[in-house]
């Protein structure tokens, strides 16, 4: 980018909620790489959950999604809004700590979980869905517990 006169960019994750995990490790690298190498200056995303071109686009594929199915069913459907789960590591004081925001027992305000039910009930609300949850999916193997509820689960 410098080779090419850029002097200033944006940097966008492609997962719109916010993570620990995630965009502050995007954003770390780019402005360690600038600092040792010089560059363009650098702005970045942080979340983008709640923008209307996101919500109305997710809308789009809800409304889609929801005319494949009979008629006389669509009413009774439950829409389920599904992000990657992450593990929450338990601390050596029997702590857990979330990875996505690293709040200690952030289960109730985790700005993660947040942000995807706030996702979901934007979308829900443009569409007029009447029911509509959220799950978790992709958990790993690892003997960490992961953010649920599976998806694998809350489907059956």
């Amino acid at each position: 980018m410098r080779d090419d006169g850029i002097e200033r960019a944006v940097g966008i994750v492609m997962a719109p909620h916010w993570s620990a995990m995630s965009i502050p490790t995007y954003a770390d690298r780019v402005e360690a790489a600038i600092a040792a190498d010089g560059g363009p200056a650098f702005s970045f995303v942080r979340s983008y959950h709640d923008h209307p071109a996101l919500i109305e686009l997710l809308a789009d594929r809800v409304r889609a999604a929801l005319d494949q199915l009979p008629a006389d069913t669509r009413g009774d459907a439950t829409v389920i809004f599904s992000a990657h789960s992450l593990p929450i590591r338990t601390e050596a004081d029997g702590s857990n700590r979330c990875l996505r925001c690293h709040d200690a027992a952030c289960a109730a305000g985790c700005r993660y979980d947040a942000g995807l039910r706030e996702t979901a009930d934007l979308v829900a609300r443009k569409v007029g869905l009447d029911r509509h949850t959220t799950a978790w999916q992709s958990a790993g193997r690892t003997s960490d517990p992961w953010w649920g509820p599976p998806i694998e689960e809350l489907i059956r």
